[in-house]
This record gives C-alpha cells, structure tokens and sequence, in this order.
C-alpha cells in the first residue's frame, strides 16, 4: 500500500529531462531538471502551458551536505481566452502579469545518494497593475521505496508572499527507486475586473 501511496504521488508530479548543473567551483551539484512546467488555466477551461527556467542552484556544502534549486516563471498577461486552444509559453515577450519563483532545498548523505526535502520557499510579483492574487496554496512531498519505503507529505491552505516552510520531514529517499522530491504552488489570479485565472507549477528534484 505504501508503494502504491508513493507512486501516486510520483504521478502528479510533472515528468523532467534532467540536466547537469555546475557549481562555482566546478563541482557538480546533481543532475537537475533545466526547466519545469506550470500550467495557467482560465475559468472556462482555457490552458497556457508556461515552462519555468532554472534560475538559481546552491552546491553541497561540505559541512552539511544542503543544496537547493530556485525555478521562475513568467506568468503572461491574458485577459480574454485565447482562440485557438492551448498555447505554449517558453519567453518573456513583454505581456506579463506576474512572475513567480519556487525554490526547494534539501540534504544528501550516502551512496548512492538518498536526498531528505528540509525546506520550501517562494515567492511572487505582479507586473501589471490589473492583476491581483486572491489566493496562493502549497503540497510537497519526498517519497521512495529504498532505503526504507517512505512517504512523507506536506501541505498549506494558504502561503503568504513571500513563504518559507521547514518540512519537518526525518528520513531520506533514493530517487531512482520509485522516488519523487518537490513541491507543488497554485496561485489564484483575478486579472482585469472579472478573468480569473488558476496557475499551478511545479519545482521536483526527480520523478522515478
């Protein structure tokens, strides 16, 4: 039941092409996911896909073995529904309503790596002035079956801008054994006097 538990979980989170980021010093942090994706859906159904950058990553530290990976994305402006369905948005082009930022940290111990997710944080602005946030909500989750089967989760009604949440979470996971790590934000946006508009993003270490 646990590994069913854990694998559920596994499955809202967004699938990832991992990609090898570099510290200053030259020491390789992990193999990281480059971009993440975010979803803005109107109120009558609407999607925009948005792809979040990686846009800050902290090496382990020697001491304490901690890192974390900050994601941001651009949130554009639309006030009335697109007419030719879903749309994809890779860039910045001007027309943004917000820009939103999602960082998870984490520590590493052993071999193979087991990762423990300690912390989440974020935070939001808005960039045009007829865009308000009516509401903001957080679940986070670290999960696996090795070195012992553990599901761990994590949830917040409401998060205030900006956030920063101490998981409370006692135990590591390996991500290639039915593993999931991250964190997962809905905002609520009112944008013009009566669009609302719901975005959900995503920020996961892995996804086995």
């Amino acid at each position: 039941m646990k590994r069913v538990v854990s694998c559920l979980l596994a499955l809202v989170m967004t699938l990832i092409m991992p990609l090898t980021v570099f510290a200053a010093d030259g020491e390789i942090l992990s193999d990281v996911p480059a971009t993440m994706q975010g979803v803005l859906t109107s109120d009558d159904g609407i999607k925009i896909f948005v792809e979040g950058k990686l846009c800050d990553s902290v090496a382990t530290n020697s001491e304490d073995g901690v890192a974390s990976l900050t994601y941001e994305f651009d949130v554009p402006m639309v006030q009335a529904a697109p007419t030719n369905g879903s749309t994809t948005v890779d860039s910045a082009d001007g027309g943004n309503a917000s820009r939103v930022y999602l960082t998870i940290g984490y520590s590493m111990q052993n071999t193979p790596t087991e990762y423990k997710l300690t912390s989440v944080s974020g935070r939001w602005t808005l960039e045009d002035s007829r865009v308000s946030v009516t509401s903001a909500s957080l679940t986070y989750g670290c999960s696996g079956l090795f070195p012992v089967t553990v599901t761990q989760t994590g949830s917040r009604e409401h998060v205030s801008n900006p956030f920063s949440i101490s998981t409370g979470f006692k135990s590591y996971v390996v991500g290639a054994y039915c593993g999931v790590m991250g964190a997962h934000l809905t905002l609520t946006y009112l944008m013009g006097s009566s669009r609302t508009w719901t975005f959900t993003l995503d920020n996961t270490l892995f996804n086995t």
